[in-house]
């Protein structure tokens, strides 16, 4: 039978490890957070490779969304066209 100095060894034992093995996720998860910021910092640090992309679906996603002419929302300006995005909710008026 263990001593009670055995018993408690072996639960601070388990219960270090599962702190090490938690925090060695966070440090994980951070590394891939590091990563995909600095892919977004490279996009964002160049202009937008072709003028008709998404800005938002280039800059923060690398995914290449051209920019469409979609129907006029109610409040938008008179004398302009509504561009929109197929792939995200972005959109806006420019003069026509």
């Amino acid at each position: 039978m263990p001593t009670p100095a055995e018993t408690y060894r072996a639960q601070l034992i388990r219960h270090l490890q599962n702190r090490n093995a938690e925090r060695a996720r966070q440090v994980a998860d951070l590394q891939e957070e590091n990563a995909r910021d600095s892919a977004i910092m490279a996009r964002v640090s160049e202009l937008l490779p072709e003028p008709t992309l998404c800005m938002q679906c280039w800059y923060l996603h690398g995914v290449r969304s051209h920019m469409r002419t979609v129907d006029s929302r109610p409040g938008d300006p008179p004398d302009t066209a509504r561009l929109g995005c197929p792939n995200c909710d972005l959109g806006w008026t420019v003069p026509q």
